[in-house]
């Protein structure tokens, strides 16, 4: 059997229905455990940690705690500690507590876990009395919902400062198998990739997909957990887990999808931020061009200048915009938004360097190439400098072609800052290329 449920109530009034295991008998409790009493510290103090619900949970459990005199402390106490524990994050979304193995899992809400930075709970809610320097108590905020404007004054939400918001995330998914659960090794792999997938996706995937990954992560927990759980209600031992070629598949497979899922997702996002740093960058050489035409006298020279300037900016965005629609445009996602848009604008102005490159080797004489009779100049250089931002490959090819006629070696070429990861780069890279496969 298994203790799942959706709600703190339900998995509340499953821990107090548990009974006396065989051969124990009924006795009058005395003084309640350290533990517990710990446990009651912990929950005053708002402090309380996902370890000490499910040890709650399972020594309430006769299966795990053979004292019968103990056990209806751990009952009792049990909920609250799970209240406690969801009221800062959030509340408890979906859980699983095994029954037959000590491991627990809980999803709380995803929306705060984003927004929550890792450390104390406590401190994100301060009340008037504590700001005039007298101690106050958040549970005395009934009803009073992370976020929202707390009721007629009784307490403000502190702000976080921007290092905070900048510092990793918290975490939605809560596992607890420090208690040598499950036994079988192939099982805590599991658990660990869908642990690394999850904090992937709380920091790097934007509201919506993070809520689909997230809960694709979980329904492979609960489905592995109550597998592992079954096993041992029948009386098998947890490390033949993975025996089955088939109920090892069917595990991995759903990890798998999530984990495409992932790599979809951050891959959609961190394109939307290069595009917006490509239009930066574009804007920045809009403004250069207009700032030498408004400060410089115009003559055709310099015509020919801000025209070559201005095409190969718009190749190097065509380029990229091309390789996105046709879904040939892998980023490093995991490098960071500022990153990102870094890159993204710097793009522009690379095809503006090439086309003005290549304007200057064609005036200079150094590339045989010259415009038909009776062309215009304007539409050949715009042209030029287009195909040179629009190609690297082929701006590069003409500047090394130059440079062989000087007797120059080939120049070592950079790797392309948006090229496919290696696999055996990055863990993000690493996640894409499993994700591929």
């Amino acid at each position: 059997m298994t203790a799942q449920s959706d709600s703190t109530a339900s998995q509340g009034s499953q821990a107090g229905s548990l009974d006396l295991g065989p051969g124990d008998t009924a006795a009058t409790p005395t003084a309640p455990p350290a533990e517990c009493l710990a446990f009651r510290r912990a929950i005053e103090n708002h402090q309380v940690t996902f370890h000490q619900v499910a040890r709650a949970w399972f020594q309430s459990s006769p299966k795990f705690n053979p004292c019968a005199e103990d056990r209806p402390f751990y009952a009792e106490v049990f909920p609250e500690l799970l209240d406690e524990f969801g009221r800062p994050r959030g509340g408890i979304e979906t859980g699983y507590f095994c029954e037959n193995i000590r491991v627990a899992a809980v999803l709380t809400n995803i929306r705060i876990a984003a927004e929550l930075t890792e450390g104390p709970r406590v401190a994100d809610l301060v009340s008037n009395d504590q700001a005039d320097g007298a101690s106050a108590s958040a549970a005395s905020l009934p009803g009073v919902a992370r976020g929202s404007a707390p009721p007629n004054g009784q307490a403000r939400w502190k702000r976080r400062s921007k290092s905070e918001r900048r510092s990793a995330s918290s975490s939605a998914i809560h596992l607890e198998p420090a208690f040598g659960d499950p036994e079988s090794w192939k099982a805590k792999a599991i658990l660990f990739r869908c642990l690394e997938l999850h904090y992937r996706a709380i920091e790097f995937l934007k509201p919506k997909p993070r809520k689909i990954a997230m809960r694709m992560v979980f329904s492979v927990i609960a489905a592995l957990l109550g597998s592992l759980d079954a096993r041992a209600a029948r009386g098998e031992g947890a490390k033949d887990f993975g025996e089955d070629p088939k109920e090892l598949e069917a595990v991995e497979g759903e990890l798998a999808r999530a984990e495409r899922y992932y790599v979809r997702s951050a891959q959609r996002a961190a394109q939307i931020e290069y595009f917006l740093g490509m239009l930066g960058g574009l804007a920045v050489l809009l403004g250069v061009a207009g700032g030498l035409a408004a400060g410089l006298r115009m003559s055709g020279d310099l015509e020919l200048l801000l025209v070559s300037l201005l095409s190969g900016g718009c190749g190097g965005l065509l380029s990229v915009m091309s390789r996105m629609s046709a879904g040939k445009l892998a980023l490093n996602h995991e490098s960071g938004k500022g990153i990102i848009r870094l890159l993204g604008g710097m793009r522009p102005l690379i095809g503006a360097v090439f086309g003005v490159a290549l304007y200057v080797l064609l005036e200079g004489g150094l590339l045989s190439l010259a415009p038909a009779d009776g062309a215009d100049r304007v539409y050949f250089y715009a042209g030029v400098a287009f195909v040179a931002g629009f190609s690297e490959r082929f701006a590069q090819d003409a500047v090394a072609g130059v440079g062989r006629s000087f007797g120059a070696g080939d120049p070592e070429h950079p790797a392309d800052a948006v090229s496919e990861p290696a696999s055996g780069g990055a863990p993000g890279s690493r996640l894409l290329a499993r994700a591929r496969r």
